[in-house]
């Protein structure tokens, strides 16, 4: 099972990779991955379908540790 930090980590590995990748191919401009604001700047959280909670008849989803809900229908 992959929970949501994980998936989180792949894509840090992702983003430092290209960030390598733009480095050798000398590409200008480019600057190195690092933290986004709290307020400003948002990360992607991938959670996969083992992770989330509900159900198809309730038509709502909630994600793990948190308050967030979500209607699906």
């Amino acid at each position: 099972m992959v929970n949501a930090s994980q998936e989180t980590l792949k894509l840090v590995d992702k983003n430092y990779k290209a960030f390598f990748n733009s480095i050798k191919k000398q590409i200008k401009g480019v600057k190195i991955p690092g933290y986004l604001d709290k307020t400003k700047g948002r990360q992607i959280v991938v959670y996969n379908y083992s992770t989330i909670y509900g159900n198809k008849e309730s038509g709502i989803i909630k994600l793990p540790k948190t308050n967030i809900q979500f209607k699906t229908k």
